[in-house]
């Protein structure tokens, strides 16, 4: 075998050898806890929630998008959901992830730089989901409220 060739094949190994290994660190790094279920409106054997945290997460720098979504997050709970927030079946938070006492709701969440997550609790379990279709309606706050009311609305099995 020609040195051409070796060198040639000493290059693929090490690209094939690389990549391998990024995408086995990418796998075991995105894993979320077990205990944790990830799915979007996911809620079983249809049962209403027991109970709704939405957290609205976000860094101490905030977009006019990010303020927004926040405002209409609010807004809305307070005016579909008021008894729900009384009761606490709903919980509604804007959480800081620059700032310490932050870190470990942050991490749970797997949250980085502004993000809506809804957590759905039924039977004593997490199912988690951060709703990035929020984004596309920080400019229509009456579409918002359509979208996210509903999306609630079914949570609770309204």
């Amino acid at each position: 075998m020609n040195k051409d060739k070796k060198l040639s094949l000493i290059i693929t190994f090490i690209g094939l050898s690389l990549f391998l290994f990024l995408a086995l660190t990418n796998l075991l790094l995105n894993q979320k806890p077990k205990s944790i279920i990830y799915k979007e409106n996911e809620i079983a054997n249809n049962q209403a929630a027991e109970k709704i945290e939405v957290f609205m997460f976000h860094a101490t720098q905030r977009c006019a998008s990010c303020v927004n979504i926040g405002r209409y997050t609010k807004e809305l709970l307070e005016k579909y959901f008021s008894e729900e927030l009384m009761s606490e079946k709903i919980i509604f938070k804007e959480i800081n992830i620059d700032l310490p006492e932050n870190k470990e709701i942050s991490q749970k969440f797997k949250a980085a730089g502004s993000s809506l997550f809804v957590n759905v609790i039924y039977n004593n379990q997490d199912h988690i989901n951060e709703d990035a279709s929020i984004w596309r309606l920080a400019y229509d706050q009456e579409g918002f409220e359509i979208y996210f009311k509903n999306k609630i609305d079914n949570f609770l099995q309204k």
